[in-house]
């Protein structure tokens, strides 16, 4: 295979990529916030899936607004990861290309970057691992996706701007993102403590050759801020290919083969293990983006072992009419009717795609199911 090294052409696809997996995300947030048929965008977070791991091992169950597909992608993304690098972090995470845009525009009026101090740099790198552990810590202890309330996923994608925590997750998002480049990637997220040390064990790798003059003008425009091409961190985003003036000076390796291989294969490589994994899950119908009502853990803030029913909280908008009826032993056209809605309704739809569109809430439901189950 022919080496790319167009440094312009590596640069147009990883904007083409990047911009691509935005637009999906925001289509996905929003129609499940203003449309139907789609389910929350926590389902399509392989974050979701280490979340779950824990409930799903012990009990069976997964944690609610969950499915299938969280593990599908968690496993996909892993299996990327070890073939391809820390290609996703660098190429296709939406919040990493939001990091990207906010930074590329404080530069254009304040052009002068901000450096971080090596020693606070290198300490607060660290952080991410601690953030990791009280992410699974608070989620095995509430049986809840504690995180997502704080996750700037959520905050930046999910439109959903009711709670006022999200207002404060997002605005300091995009304020450190002004002021240093990829802030969150380096120091905080969750999902990156998990994909950077596989990605050292990546089989697709950047390294130097003998033509490289050790310049460093190819560590200058590392977003990572990396002190060495293929350090723990390093995403695989090819701007230390693009940069460099001797295009011979970097080569992509497959293992220990010194042979050098086309720079574009990392990204290709990622993207064709990503799609052909996620269809091949499609084809083989495991690919699941919600969990019926019998197979979703209660948290423990609403559990009660006083009550033959699950709690009327662990109704969901993605929850179908005819489980929640099956569940609490009612009949789906007596619970519409309680909540003023029309009983004749296909009851084989989730609950917010049956109450949204008359301008109803959720509570609603619950409010009904939970006076039905009195009057017994």
């Amino acid at each position: 295979m022919q080496r790319d090294t167009s440094g312009k052409k590596l640069k147009t696809l990883r904007h083409i990529s990047q911009i691509s997996l935005v637009a999906l995300v925001v289509y996905l947030g929003f129609r499940h916030q203003y449309g139907t048929g789609i389910s929350p965008l926590d389902s399509y977070c392989p974050l979701g899936g280490v979340e779950s791991l824990y409930t799903w091992v012990t009990t069976g169950k997964m944690l609610p607004k969950t499915g299938f597909s969280n593990f599908i992608l968690l496993g996909t993304l892993i299996t990327v990861t070890l073939a391809a690098g820390g290609v996703f972090c660098g190429w296709f995470c939406p919040v990493g290309t939001v990091q990207d845009w906010l930074y590329v525009l404080r530069r254009k009026v304040v052009k002068a970057p901000i450096q971080m101090p090596r020693k606070l740099d290198k300490g607060l790198r660290g952080l991410k691992y601690v953030v990791l552990i009280l992410v699974l810590g608070f989620t095995i202890q509430g049986v809840t996706l504690w995180f997502a309330d704080y996750d700037p996923f959520k905050a930046l994608f999910a439109f959903e701007l009711k709670n006022p925590v999200t207002y404060v997750v997002l605005g300091l998002t995009i304020v450190f993102s002004l002021l240093v480049e990829r802030f969150w990637c380096k120091y905080l997220c969750p999902l990156g403590a998990i994909l950077a040390p596989l990605a050292k064990l990546g089989i697709l790798q950047v390294s130097k050759t003998e033509a490289c003059s050790q310049c460093n003008t190819c560590l200058n425009g590392c977003p990572m801020g990396l002190s060495a091409i293929g350090e723990l961190g390093c995403v695989n985003c090819m701007e230390c290919v693009s940069s460099c003036h001797k295009p011979q000076a970097t080569v992509v390796q497959l293992g220990k083969i010194k042979r050098p291989l086309a720079h574009g294969l990392v990204p290709v490589t990622g993207v064709l293990l990503g799609v052909g994994l996620v269809l091949g899950s499609m084809g083989m119908g495991i690919w699941e983006t919600r969990t019926t009502m019998s197979r979703v853990a209660i948290p423990s803030s609403i559990a009660s072992s006083t009550s033959e029913y699950p709690p009327v909280e662990s109704i969901t908008g993605m929850t179908f009419l005819d489980e929640v009826a099956k569940t609490y032993d009612l009949e789906a056209g007596e619970i519409l009717k309680k909540a003023g809605l029309d009983p004749n309704q296909d009851p084989h739809r989730p609950v917010k795609d049956i109450t949204k569109p008359l301008g109803v809430e959720v509570e609603s439901v619950r409010a009904a199911v939970s006076e039905l189950i009195k009057s017994k």
